[in-house]
């Protein structure tokens, strides 16, 4: 939930005047970032799991989403895309 939370913070900001690929391209800089500041045992874990979030993610809808002030809707998908990279994960 954490993350989640955290996931949701950062593609709001993100949102402000940006493309849905603008959007993506910064989300996997950020996971290249994020991983920089691990430990070495826990990069390739936490690698794929940011970039399967990125990759499942629909910044389009974030968008969309995001505009319309529809925090649910945003949340509800950004649980969904965290769900399921969950399951890939294990």
């Amino acid at each position: 939930m954490k993350k989640l939370i955290i996931l949701s913070l950062f593609l709001t900001f993100m949102v402000s005047a940006k493309t849905a690929d603008q959007m993506k391209e910064e989300a996997l800089k950020a996971c290249d970032t994020q991983v920089d500041q691990m430990p070495e045992a826990s990069k390739d874990l936490i690698l794929k799991s940011c970039k399967c979030n990125v990759e499942n993610t629909d910044y389009e809808a974030i968008l969309a989403h995001t505009t319309a002030g529809d925090t649910e809707k945003l949340q509800a998908d950004m649980l969904a895309v965290a769900m399921k990279c969950q399951k890939e994960m294990q």
